[in-house]
């Protein structure tokens, strides 16, 4: 077994009701993707429940941040792109789930250091390798920006898979429908596992453990789809 490095004890950056609003937008929106994606999570043993890490989630539509945010377990983080911010109601389930604006067409290094102190004060955020969402609802190339953050914080990184939010919300399109998603929390990758890859070994593993988790969540909806007799949305 690889050593794994002592869990940082999280500092609070939150006050009591700040939490407070936290848990009651996350149950909310935990209601509403139940309701109408018929959500399932796979694998909740993988989850670590202790300590700084880092989610690694394959990105197919705009509702990615808030899936993750509502049906991963414990306070997390999650990296957004900043224009999703500008509208509310969106805006304030975005940081009510405790969102971090980015924004792409620039350096994005103020949502970067928010990221990097969230990890080293013991706190899990949600990241999205792969930069974009999907024009397919396939997997593209993972990103190798997320290695700097590995090296400098050291912490875990656990590899999911989720399908159907391209289904329910594709890009290009207006509101999202009803459908079923789907998502697949896979064992997660410790850094002294991995410490003496290059970023291009790096990326690649991690692509391939993403992509095993996809592959297991597709096959599940679909299976699930077949189950309730209702055709793949």
């Amino acid at each position: 077994m690889p050593r794994q490095r002592e869990p940082a004890k999280p500092k609070p950056y939150r006050q009591w009701y700040q939490r407070a609003y936290y848990r009651l937008v996350q149950m909310i929106v935990a209601i509403f993707f139940l309701v109408f994606y018929k959500i399932r999570i796979h694998h909740m043993e993988n989850v670590l429940h202790e300590g700084g890490c880092m989610v690694m989630v394959n990105h197919q539509s705009n509702l990615d941040p808030m899936v993750m945010g509502a049906s991963y377990p414990g306070y997390v983080s999650f990296l957004a792109k900043k224009a999703l911010f500008r509208y509310p109601p969106l805006s304030w389930i975005l940081y009510g789930l405790d969102g971090i604006p980015i924004d792409r067409k620039s350096t994005g290094i103020g949502g970067m250091k928010t990221t990097l102190r969230r990890l080293k004060d013991g706190y899990r955020v949600i990241l999205f390798p792969e930069g974009q969402r999907s024009f397919d609802g396939e997997m593209v190339p993972l990103m190798s920006g997320f290695c700097a953050l590995l090296r400098r914080t050291r912490v875990p990184m656990v590899p999911v898979g989720l399908d159907g939010t391209y289904q329910a919300w594709p890009r290009g399109t207006g509101l999202p429908r009803p459908g079923h998603i789907h998502v697949v929390i896979g064992p997660a990758i410790y850094f002294d596992e991995v410490k003496e890859l290059n970023d291009d070994e790096l990326t690649l593993l991690l692509s391939q453990r993403i992509k095993a988790c996809f592959d297991e969540a597709r096959s599940l909806r679909n299976q699930a789809a077949l189950k309730l007799n209702s055709p793949i949305n």
